[in-house]
């Protein structure tokens, strides 16, 4: 038989770099002997090469070719430094069943199944597939938002019990979904925790990763992969367990999320034993690609955090409240078994936490500036900081962004900087701010909206600006008012439930869009913060009162019939719906021509010109009298401002009586009253769509006769 040196004799590692190819068996990849080389020559007695040493009790008969080579090539007390290695010369015998153990003057490497124990290449492998930069203390997130000292207490203390406590009462939940509209904090939060976790005295953490979309950290098929990096770092077991399964799997890094999930997680962890259960954190879900993708997350954590769990981890999955999440969480087909923790947004507790973080971002602008700003404990004044506050209304990202403008390096104004945020908050006339203290605020706000599909920015900024100045108008109500249906409404809104609160459908009829901070619509209705999204108040009542006047230009029963978004069964019934819409709308439509003011808007005019005046006597008890009559006030001014079409006209009587007793007319062409302030008539509308209006101060009578 020829011997190993004649037969194949491995290169020694030169420079002090491995001979071997990323994916080998030095890289925490099985190593297959070369072609032709007999199986049986890897099979041989440990004693034979290394006396003295005892044989380690697994062996893998590919992994041992690898260990031949690093046994021949590595330096060791025991072995030659010549290049040849313990084969130098060797020839003619068999070994069975080898493992070796490789002795290096500086280090020790035990080989367990091929597996080096620190498993440095499958820490390498995981590090380049996972999304760098997203761990609790990389680079590419400092500084990290973090609860300011003193704030945030309650929130902190209780999510500290749940994860060090096992006895805590909400550890019947192995899963913790923190939840909260945009800007109130909830990174800070889940940064705040996770810092706890990681001291000595708890060291819980097992992962923490961030999403971010701004920064492209949110690829679904990577989060898993990141997730069993951090694990790989922080517990050794962990590390030899996943390094066994990307042995067993090449492929494993490219499989699709759930595969990663079971191969990279579940089966290693379900291995795995530790004293105390590890803290995983999962940062801004909302901000992951694909919706599809977040649900799924959520499936597969929520499955795996089933109680009672056998594994060794708890998870804590942070996110907005936005309606496919929101539903995943509560469908009880997946059947979410965990702890729903709100984020509060202006409550007493909250509001003061942001009093505090303004107080200490004063006193370190006034360190910073302190030449320019008054040393005598009145800067800045206690009413100025109360406006702040109450502006932020327990928003920390407003908060954290008006500090940033104040204490702004480049203005280097802190007195003057803090004066223009006062005057931005109170609208002073005085702001020519060509600079907007709400940047970071702005760009929040821009970035969701941008979110909406393309074909429905129009119609959520509708429902939004109708929803801001006709609060209560119902969900149910504005939709079929604008003549959208159930599915048009939730599309089209779907990307906002992180501003604005949208009723779900089984409240729809009773309950309004609102939004969770009045900072969002001051965005939108300022073009020059807003831009594109800019919401028109004069446009939104505009649209609103044409969408009045198509209502009413119908029959109540006709209009019941075709509603866009009928109501559910067993809901209130279509035409009580359809009631309380022609109820709304001839109480309101009025003062909505009348917030136009002067400014006109031809499609608005077009609308009141060609209106069919004498369906008004199916609503004439719901028209309120002051509002129709300042109406055709208004009406008259605009016909004589823009030259309209004159549908105002002095009523020609047949009847002596009501001639007598209304006049021809008690309205001028100036649009003022004059002559009977008590009683007046006219003719409303144009010829065969009028009606003969009968005014008073107390009742309004409409007829269709002389």
């Amino acid at each position: 038989m020829q011997g190993l040196d004649h037969r194949y004799t491995p290169p020694p590692f030169e420079g002090g770099h491995s001979p071997y190819p990323r994916g080998s068996a030095a890289d925490g990849q099985p190593t297959l002997p070369p072609p032709g080389f007999p199986s049986a020559m890897i099979r041989g007695g440990y004693s034979q090469l290394m006396p003295g040493h005892p044989a380690p009790t697994h062996g893998n008969p590919y992994a041992t070719f690898q260990q031949l080579h690093m046994a021949q090539t590595l330096p060791s007390a025991t072995m030659p430094t010549d290049r040849g290695g313990s084969f130098q010369n060797a020839h003619d015998f068999v070994m069975n069943q080898p493992q070796f153990t490789s002795i290096n003057v500086h280090t020790m490497n035990i080989f367990e199944h091929g597996i080096p124990g620190k498993s440095i290449c499958v820490l390498e492998r995981l590090y380049k597939a996972s999304i760098q930069g997203t761990e609790i203390d990389a680079k590419a997130r400092y500084p990290p938002p973090r609860c300011h000292p003193g704030t945030r207490v309650t929130v902190t203390t209780e999510i500290s019990a749940w994860m060090a406590k096992p006895e805590n009462a909400n550890r019947r939940w192995d899963l913790l979904w923190l939840y909260g509209y945009a800007g109130v904090g909830k990174t800070a939060v889940a940064q705040t925790i996770g810092e706890i976790a990681k001291e000595p005295d708890f060291a819980l953490l097992g992962a923490a990763f961030f999403f971010s979309r701004t920064r492209k950290q949110n690829d679904p098929l990577r989060i898993f992969i990141s997730i069993a990096y951090q694990l790989a770092t922080v517990n050794e077991q962990f590390r030899r367990l996943v390094n066994r399964q990307l042995m067993e799997d090449v492929s494993l890094l490219e499989k699709d999320m759930r595969t990663q999930f079971k191969k990279l997680l579940l089966e290693p962890l379900s291995m795995l034993k530790v004293e105390k259960r590890l803290l995983l954190i999962v940062d801004g879900l909302d901000e992951c690609a694909g919706y599809d993708e977040q649900c799924q997350i959520i499936e597969l954590i929520s499955e795996a955090a089933k109680t009672p769990s056998s594994l060794p981890v708890i998870w804590m999955i942070c996110s907005r409240p936005e309606s496919h999440i929101k539903k995943k969480f509560s469908d009880p087909d997946t059947e979410v078994n965990c702890w729903r923790k709100e984020l509060p947004v202006d409550d007493s507790e909250t509001r003061q936490d942001i009093e505090t973080f303004l107080l200490a971002q004063f006193e370190k602008t006034k360190k910073e500036y302190h030449p320019d700003v008054k040393e005598d404990g009145s800067w800045p004044g206690a009413e100025e900081v109360q406006k702040i506050v109450s502006a932020a209304s327990g928003l920390f990202v407003y908060a954290s962004t008006a500090a940033k403008f104040i204490g702004d390096p480049n203005a280097a104004d802190p007195d003057s900087q803090l004066k223009a945020l006062i005057e931005f908050i109170d609208d002073s006339p005085a702001k020519s701010a060509t600079t907007n203290p709400l940047h970071y605020l702005d760009r929040l706000y821009e970035q969701i909206l941008s979110e909406v599909q393309p074909g429905r920015v129009e119609l959520a900024l509708k429902i939004m600006g109708t929803a801001s100045q006709y609060p209560t108008l119902s969900a149910l109500q504005l939709a079929n008012l604008f003549g959208v249906s159930e599915a048009q409404f939730y599309t089209t809104l779907f990307r906002l439930h992180s501003v604005a609160v949208v009723p779900p459908p089984e409240k729809a009829s009773s309950e309004s869009v609102t939004f969770f901070h009045a900072s969002f619509f001051d965005f939108l209705k300022n073009p020059k913060r807003s831009g594109k999204f800019a919401v028109y108040p004069d446009r939104i009542h505009a649209e609103f009162a044409k969408a009045c006047f198509n209502v009413l230009n119908q029959t109540k029963l006709r209009y019941a019939k075709n509603l866009a978004w009928p109501p559910q069964a067993g809901d209130t019934p279509a035409f009580s719906v359809a009631h309380q819409i022609f109820t709304y709308a001839a109480d309101n439509v009025w003062n909505a021509c009348m917030n136009l003011g002067d400014v006109g808007d031809p499609g608005l005019f077009e609308v009141i010109v060609n209106f069919r005046y004498p369906f008004l006597r199916f609503i004439e008890d719901k028209i309120p009298v002051s509002k129709f009559a300042s109406f055709v006030e208004w009406l008259m001014k605009q016909i004589r401002i823009h030259n309209l079409e004159d549908i105002v006209q002095e009523v020609k009587w047949n009847d002596e009586y009501l001639e007598e007793t209304f006049g021809s007319t008690a309205i001028d062409r100036t649009g003022n009253n004059s002559g009977n302030s008590s009683l007046s008539s006219f003719t409303l509308g144009l010829e065969r769509k009028c009606v003969t209006v009968m005014l008073s101060s107390d009742f309004i009578i409409l007829s269709c006769e002389d």
